[in-house]
């Protein structure tokens, strides 16, 4: 699965948590972010 594929599911999976109460999407939001800065992480060691 590709980066930009991940970044699509998510997004889907995001807009499925928008129909959720906002304390729940708040963790939710916590989680995407976290995700994302790990990738981020990830990618600038392959680029290393």
């Amino acid at each position: 699965m590709t980066t930009k594929e991940r970044t699509e599911k998510i997004k889907l999976t995001v807009a499925k948590f928008k129909k959720l109460p906002p304390l729940f999407q708040a963790k939710v939001q916590g989680a995407v972010e976290m995700l994302e800065a790990q990738e981020k992480e990830r990618l600038k060691d392959k680029t290393a």
